[in-house]
């Protein structure tokens, strides 16, 4: 129903505030704050719980909750209380890493650390000490990675298996233009054969950052346009691949 949608939007604007509250402000590998992880912990727990009381009946009509609940939330919890005891294990990298506010390059290659106005305070680079990282911690950085590569690539997967499963309503689909290309300025379009576009052995790597601010659309209303249109893209290119039923 249309009407859920204000609900599923809040829940995942209630998402979206916490993480920032809590992670927000984690920007060095090592222990994290008891206080934030309590907070996490205890207000993810209150958000999920209304998730169990969504229910559907069965041929056996048994109402049950829904199978994509009972499927992948299991998962995602374990998911993150994975990736919560990982951080757990670090102690303090400060006798290996320092981080670094990292300067902001131009489009000349050059970096401008020494300009005040263009620094991203929120952004942090670390970089080895002197004597360098011990074996065992380069070992264990190496292991943690790609778990926390298999935690992403399997959150990603259920993802994009729960977008999949929802409907396009028809009249959506039909209000959309028959071409895609007219979804997009020539700044997008641009964008895209540029990003697209094989590198060669002469050619500088392909800056979308630098590329939109040249352009004056490196801003939040520009991604979540672009990211909608895209969305749309998909959806004309499903509908016109999508075999039609013989009548």
């Amino acid at each position: 129903r249309t009407g859920g949608s204000r609900p599923v939007l809040a829940f995942n604007n209630s998402i979206t505030e916490l993480h920032v509250e809590t992670f927000g402000e984690y920007k060095a590998l090592g222990p994290m704050d008891e206080f934030m992880i309590r907070k996490w912990k205890e207000q993810m727990e209150m958000l999920l719980a209304p998730l169990g009381r969504l229910t559907e009946r069965g041929e056996d009509g048994v109402d049950r909750v829904r199978e994509d609940v009972r499927s992948h939330l299991p998962v995602l919890k374990k998911i993150d209380s994975a990736s919560m005891d990982l951080i757990g294990t670090y102690g303090s990298m400060s006798r290996y890493v320092r981080y670094d506010t990292a300067p902001e390059i131009s489009d000349d290659g050059n970096s401008n650390a020494g300009n005040s106005s263009s620094q991203k305070w929120w952004l942090k680079t670390p970089s080895v000490l002197n004597n360098g990282l011990p074996v065992r911690v380069r070992r264990k950085l190496e292991a943690d990675s790609k778990n926390l590569d298999q935690m992403c690539t399997t959150a990603r997967a259920i993802n994009r298996a729960i977008l999949d499963g929802m409907p396009v309503p028809d009249s959506f689909a039909a209000s959309l233009p028959k071409h895609s290309k007219e979804l997009f300025p020539k700044t997008q379009r641009d964008l895209i054969e540029n990003f697209t576009k094989p590198p060669t052995s002469t050619s500088r790597p392909f800056s979308i950052e630098t590329y939109l601010k040249s352009k004056n659309a490196w801003h939040k209303v520009g991604a979540r346009k672009c990211i909608s249109d895209l969305e749309k893209v998909i959806i004309i290119w499903s509908r016109r691949l999508a075999p039609t039923s013989p009548h």
